[in-house]
């Protein structure tokens, strides 16, 4: 019997319905690795040979049941990078076979037992000997504790493994675990001659080799790529359009129901921006002209500078101890360390937490202390939905299969209490903080994911003494918030505020002002714009999306009254909108006598110096953290803090960073459709 179209036409339907459907909820690997991948060979019962190229690339061939497996690897030129990736196929036999004929040069190979003996060794040489206590070890993008059992044998334990009840007493760096690294395999006899590069063979899945180059002290983890199939990639866009549809329509729906009056006021808020930065190029255009020469250098006065502050409302200093973090293997370990340290609570609130195999060792670790402790967790629904969905392409990260919502995950089977954070009104909580006991706290550009850990370039502020009482107040009023109350409980909260334990001064402390951002009142924006206004010396700024043109007229406006202006972007950016709006912004600025300098990779850090003042936290110079989305950052004018701020960070990153004379090159179209998108990005 013939069956008509139209019944053709629905059981198609019904089909593709039931595969999307079963794409979403079925769990599905997100990046598989490829079945030829080179670490999914086993390496032990192989014989493998290395060859290091004059151009840098390590080159591999594993003789194995008759056949040739290879594999090739361009090693990075940056020290600052740890990872690379093995490329396997007719690539990477072409490779060999061309270096072969040009004498590449043979490097020794270490096996999987010489591995066992130096991990051993390392961690006996390491491990404290006083029991119940451990010390952190960073390796390879993650952070290891190694630690003695109850017979005495030293250990290391991956994050989401740490013994409970063991304190964590130091932390030994990457560079610091390479040195003992070497001088455990002198104690094992497995060491190669003085200088000579190696690679070692870990038997685990990711990373699976290690390139080590003793006369530059230097360590690459090496692992197959993350390629991600077909029905993969359609799970991931079929979870990420379910999450955020159940994200923004569902929960912001509700939100306009138990948020009303803060609904309203963020509406209201992004609209007063929209128009503000609709307007500004006519209220505020750019200075024409060629600028003037730098201004001669006055003294800076602090005082004079803090009573301006004052005098626009802006939020009064309490005493603090700040350290700067830079980067993931900086901040990491602390917070780590805190968090296996805390006696009473752990509190994160964070744009995203990914759930990437780094993000899933952190959250197994908060899983397990809050079978001891107050766990608290927020993050915003959608942002962490959208970086779930998205693919690893690094060696390191390894397979990226964890659950498509997060909080859900934390909160399943242990004693975390975790609230997602849906958008208000078309506003974000950008916000970032970690608070350990409400006595410690972190805050800056950091989400959790192995993004900022170990592939871009990033910075937290260490943060100790009464400051730490204002992050624990932002937090539990965010906390009121995110409830089923929404409004209601943030007001109670407000009401019957719980006076905070009294936290001394440490010694160190300097004073800091806590700037809070947000739309319709936002005590961060007006500081920032105030320091722009009246820098006469110098504005210093690093960020990656650097496009509210207020910000820019200011800042070009500074130039032209002689301050020695400095932008330090990133080469790349995760963002492709702001990476257009940042290629057509350069050459403005540089014909505007702005000095700008381009860092290889990515860099999030969010930090600015005017003058002898600093502001530094989670907001960009861009019109969402400008008038829009919820931030958090301090302010502060002490000069050995500043200079701290700048030694440690503006100094090496300009030195790093190739400074532009010229634009970089694009043609006429890449020019006009850089500018559109300027457009655009002025309005994020």
């Amino acid at each position: 019997m013939r069956i008509p179209a139209a019944t053709n036409i629905i059981r198609l339907l019904a089909f593709r319905s039931f595969l999307l459907l079963a794409a979403t909820l079925i769990p599905a690997c997100r990046a598989p690795r490829p079945a030829d991948g080179f670490c999914g060979v086993q390496l032990r019962k192989g014989t493998l040979t290395a060859l290091q190229h004059p151009d840098g690339s390590l080159l591999l061939s594993l003789q194995r049941a008759g056949r040739n497996v290879f594999a090739s690897a361009r090693l990075p030129d940056s020290p600052r990078e740890q990872f690379a990736v093995l490329e396997t196929g007719s690539t990477a036999r072409n490779a060999w076979q061309h270096a072969k004929k040009n004498k590449a040069t043979p490097i020794r190979v270490f096996g999987t037992d010489a591995w066992q003996r130096i991990k051993q060794q390392l961690a006996d040489r390491i491990a404290p000997k006083r029991p119940r206590t451990g010390i952190m070890v960073t390796a390879g993008g993650r952070e290891l504790l190694a630690a003695r059992d109850h017979t005495g044998k030293a250990a290391f334990y991956p994050i989401g493994s740490f013994p409970n009840g063991v304190t964590v007493r130091g932390h030994r760096s990457a560079d610091e675990a390479l040195a003992d690294a070497l001088a455990a395999m002198r104690t094992t006899g497995d060491a190669p001659p003085q200088g000579t590069p190696f690679v070692i063979v870990t038997g685990s899945a990711s990373p699976c080799l290690i390139w080590v180059q003793p006369s530059h002290h230097r360590a690459v983890f090496l692992g197959d790529a993350c390629t991600p199939d077909t029905l993969s990639s359609f799970t991931q866009s079929s979870q990420l359009a379910l999450g955020g549809t159940v994200s923004f329509g569902l929960r912001g729906a509700v939100s306009i129901i138990k948020n009303p009056l803060t609904w309203t006021a963020r509406a209201a808020g992004n609209a007063v921006s929209f128009g503000h930065v609709l307007v500004s190029p006519i209220t505020s255009p750019w200075p024409s002209g060629p600028p003037p020469a730098l201004a001669p250098q006055t003294p800076f006065d602090p005082v004079a500078w803090e009573s301006g502050l004052d005098a626009i409302g802006t939020p009064a200093p309490l005493p603090a101890k700040l350290d700067f973090l830079i980067d993931g293997h900086e901040f990491f370990p602390a917070f780590l360390a805190g968090v296996q340290s805390a006696r009473s609570s752990v509190d994160v609130q964070v744009y995203i937490f990914d759930n990437d195999p780094y993000a899933m060792e952190i959250g197994s670790l908060l899983r397990q202390r809050s079978a001891d402790v107050r766990v608290r967790i927020l993050t915003d629904e959608l942002a962490s939905w959208q970086a779930g969905a998205s693919n690893p392409g690094v060696a390191e990260a390894g397979s990226d299969n964890g659950p498509p919502h997060m909080a859900a995950w934390l909160a399943r089977g242990s004693q975390i209490s975790a609230r997602p954070m849906a958008m208000t009104g078309l506003c974000a909580n950008h916000t970032k903080l970690f608070i350990i006991d409400g006595r410690k706290g972190w805050t800056g550009g950091m989400n959790i994911g192995r993004e900022y850990r170990s592939e871009w370039h990033d910075m937290m502020i260490s943060i100790e003494g009464p400051l730490v009482r204002c992050m624990q107040d932002s937090f539990e009023h965010t906390w009121a918030h995110s409830s089923w109350a929404g409004d209601a409980a943030a007001l109670w909260q407000t009401i019957r505020r719980k006076a905070l334990d009294d936290i001394p001064v440490p010694a160190g402390a300097v004073p800091v002002r806590p700037l809070p951002g947000g739309p319709l009142h936002s005590p961060l924006f007006r500081a920032q714009m105030h320091a722009l206004r009246h820098a006469s010396q110098r504005v210093w700024i690093e960020n990656a999306y650097l496009a509210d043109p207020r910000i820019l007229s200011a800042l070009v406006a500074a130039r032209y009254r002689g301050a020695d202006v400095r932008v330090i972007l990133p080469e790349h950016n995760d963002m492709s909108v702001m990476a257009a709006s940042n290629r057509a912004l350069i050459p403005q600025l540089l014909n505007c006598g702005v000095r700008v300098f381009l860092l290889p990779g990515m860099s999030h850090v969010k930090a600015a110096l005017y003058d002898g003042w600093a502001c530094t936290g989670s907001a960009n110079f861009d019109r969402l953290s400008a008038g829009v989305n919820d931030e958090w950052n301090i302010g502060f004018s002490d000069p050995a803090a500043v200079r701290s701020l700048e030694s440690k960070l503006f100094l090496p990153d300009m030195k790093a960073a190739r400074e532009l004379h010229y634009p970089l090159p694009a043609d006429p179209a890449a020019r006009m459709s850089d500018s559109l998108l300027q457009l655009l990005a002025g309005q994020l």
